[in-house]
């Protein structure tokens, strides 16, 4: 009998009944965390002038530097460990060894803003160096607190706390939604004021979201570690050597979809950077936000599909899913390339004002950037289903010291048009690497023995 190659993951998603409520809780809580997201702003955008909102975007590249590389191999960890630990009856030292990893994690940027407050330093387009030195405090601080967040969301998530882990991703932007408001009732709407109140809205969930995490676990004793083998009495090595490869990766991700604003805040000036910043949230930063939401929900029923790897049928079915994902993102996006090229004041407008619409005419090129990102972003799901995924990290570092050098030479030849150009051919690129990759991959599965 002949099945269609959608059917099962539509059975197994829709049919699976409870089974699927949970992750389609937290995707539709990732929904309206975006429709926040972009609520913020749209009000930040609106209230202080876009010199200051350029500082926003680079105080935002600062945060999100700090996040993805201290803390998104702990929420990769995080959701690969729990399982294992809770099998064994170790919740309290993976808990724990996270905490201590977590710690360490801290320290770097606490350290980082002692140095620099010792001696301020002096970044691209800010007006002094004690200016500097407090917006990169600043960023520090808030990609601490964001960190930490998404490590809370990734253990409650593991858990299986749906509802709860929903809460709180919604709490994050909304939360600083929230403080924008309060800000501007006191009378302080000015962007030192917005981001005191971001950390102070920040500070708040997490401390709420800890104490969440101590009341589902409420840290169970572990069993005695004279009755595990030797090579698992501790938990810290494992999740240490699994964490590091995604350190690896977050290096020239950040690279690849951050080296624009920087180039811009070297050769142009705040008000581009902050117009430039506000074509990003229409296009690559919802993208990237989008493409997450997508993968928590459908990459556990294309793994699902695929089993152990080992059968040929069972690969093939979910390879095919994986592509029809691909085509139903580029039918999607396809109408919005010709609504983004022909009314891009308009849809500027949406998340800000007409003051950032200068360089709308490349809007549309931006989000063609953002579909060879999600393309690529998809298309890495196919050596995930197979489990050869070496590859993809080579990529990633090649094409990452490639945009290192293609996207400041360009931007200091021709300005915001060079850095636009410079980032689509980086993700153009990046999309072709990672379709050989892929066609290497099925074509060395071909001549592999697999279980019919």
């Amino acid at each position: 009998m002949t099945v269609t190659t959608l059917k099962p993951l539509a059975r197994t998603t829709w049919a699976g009944g409870f089974r699927m409520r949970g992750p389609a809780l937290v995707g539709g809580a990732h929904v309206f965390a975006i429709v926040g997201q972009l609520l913020l702003f749209k009000l930040v955008s609106n209230l202080v002038s876009p010199s200051d909102f350029g500082l926003y975007i680079l105080v935002l590249a600062v945060s999100t530097a700090t996040q993805w590389l201290l803390f998104g191999p702990l929420e990769q960890t995080a959701l690969r460990f729990y399982q294992e630990a809770q099998e064994e009856g170790r919740l309290a030292e993976y808990l724990r060894t996270l905490s201590i990893l977590a710690t360490v994690a801290v320290l770097v940027p606490f350290s980082a803003i002692l140095i620099i407050r010792a001696d301020p330093i002096e970044i691209w387009l800010l007006d002094s160096a004690m200016q500097s030195t407090l917006f990169v405090t600043v960023g520090l601080l808030l990609g601490v607190l964001q960190g930490l967040l998404a490590l809370g969301a990734s253990v409650l998530n593991a858990s299986r706390r749906h509802l709860v882990t929903s809460l709180f991703i919604l709490f994050t932007p909304w939360g600083q939604v929230i403080s924008v408001g309060v800000v501007y009732a006191l009378g302080t709407p000015r962007l030192e004021g917005f981001l005191g109140g971001f950390a102070v809205a920040l500070l708040a969930v997490l401390t709420s979201q800890m104490f969440a995490i101590w009341r589902v676990h409420r840290l169970r004793e572990p069993v005695n570690a004279s009755e595990l083998p030797q090579n698992e009495r501790s938990l810290a090595k494992p999740i240490a050597r699994y964490a590091l490869p995604f350190v690896l990766w977050a290096v020239p991700s950040y690279v690849m979809l951050y080296i624009d604003r920087w180039v811009l805040a070297r050769f142009t000036d705040n008000d581009t950077v902050g117009m430039y910043g506000v074509m990003m949230v229409l296009t690559m930063s919802l993208m990237t936000s989008g493409m997450a939401a997508l993968h928590r929900g459908l990459a556990p029923e294309i793994f699902a599909l695929a089993g152990k790897g080992d059968e040929a049928r069972r690969i093939e079915r979910s390879i095919k899913v994986v592509r029809a994902v691909t085509y139903v993102l580029v039918a999607a996006v396809a109408p919005l390339l010709v609504v983004y090229y022909l009314w891009p004041h308009e849809i500027i407008s949406v998340v800000s004002t007409t003051a950032y619409d200068a360089g709308a005419q490349f809007f549309w090129v931006l989000l063609l950037s953002a579909l060879f990102f999600g393309m690529s972003q998809q298309a890495t799901l196919t050596g995930l289903v197979v489990k050869k995924t070496v590859g993809y990290l080579w990529i990633r570092l090649a094409v990452g010291a490639t945009a290192s050098v293609v996207v400041p030479f360009s931007g200091a030849r021709f300005g915001l048009a060079g850095v636009v150009y410079g980032v689509l051919a980086i993700q153009a690129l990046h999309f072709a690497a990672v379709t050989f990759v892929n066609t290497r991959i099925l074509k060395t599965l071909d001549h592999e023995p697999q279980a019919a």
